[in-house]
Order: C-alpha cells, then sequence, then structure tokens
C-alpha cells in the first residue's frame, strides 16, 4: 500500500502533465484550424476578385469586338457605295462616248450612231470658227453655231 501512495503523487502529476500537453495540442490545433480557415477566406476573396477582373476584361473585349465588326461592317458599305458609283459613272461615261459628235472640228471622226435628225448637224464653215468673229459657242471640244 505503501506503494499505492507514492505512486499516487506521480499518477497525478503524469495525469496532470499529460492533461496540459492535450491542452496544448488542442490549442495548437484550433490556432492552426483558424489559420488555415483565414488563409482559405483569403484566397477565396482573390480568386473572386480575379474572376471579376477577368469578367470585366471579356466585356471590354466583347464592346471591342463589336465596335470593331461595326467599323468594318461601315467599311464594307461604303466600298460597295463607291463600287455602286464608279459602275454609274463608267456607265454614264461609255453612253456618253457613243453619243460624240461624228465630226469634230480639227478633223477628228468617233465612230457613232447617225443622228436622229440632220437638222440639228450644222456646218461650219472654217472662218466661223475663230472665237472672236463667230457666234457659236465653245463647249470643250470644239464649236457649234448658236440656236
Amino acid at each position: 500500500m505503501l506503494d499505492e501512495l507514492e505512486s499516487q503523487p506521480r499518477r497525478d502529476g503524469a495525469l496532470e502533465h499529460l492533461e496540459g500537453t492535450i491542452s496544448t495540442l488542442l490549442q495548437r490545433s484550433d490556432s492552426a484550424h483558424a489559420a488555415r480557415d483565414a488563409v482559405v477566406v483569403r484566397l477565396w476573396h482573390r480568386v473572386v476578385h480575379q474572376e471579376q477582373d477577368l469578367t470585366a476584361a471579356v466585356h471590354q473585349l466583347v464592346g471591342v469586338c463589336a465596335a470593331l465588326t461595326e467599323r468594318l461592317e461601315t467599311q464594307h458599305r461604303e466600298q460597295q457605295q463607291l463600287v455602286d458609283v464608279i459602275r454609274v459613272l463608267g456607265q454614264k461615261l461609255e453612253l456618253s462616248s457613243n453619243r460624240a459628235p461624228t465630226k469634230l472640228i480639227g478633223g477628228t471622226v468617233f465612230p457613232t450612231e447617225p443622228a436622229a435628225s440632220d437638222a440639228d448637224v450644222i456646218e461650219l464653215e472654217a472662218s466661223q470658227t475663230d472665237p472672236e468673229t463667230s457666234e457659236g459657242q465653245h463647249d470643250g471640244e470644239g464649236w457649234h453655231a448658236a440656236r
């Protein structure tokens, strides 16, 4: 029994020491969990913030693509309008070259269809081609008698 009494304080001390160690380990575990939770929360906020930044960047990219598409479509329409204008001008030039007079002053002759009315064609004498003495008009291609 004496041994039992002597061993009792040792057991109580060992138990107290074990309880202290367990308590310390539990406190460390709790603080480690709290630190881990804080890190996870901080990382989660960073991920959310980066997701928001990425979403904003994608929205900006979509806006740039839409503006570029609109500009390209506008440019295409303008180019098509230019092609149409050039086509019309070419047709008018072709039609006007087909209506050129048969005989020009200076002796140049263009092949054309016969005039609708021979009364519209007036032959000019060489003396009437002087701008100072003629009553005719000059249209850039030659002198024509006034009507």
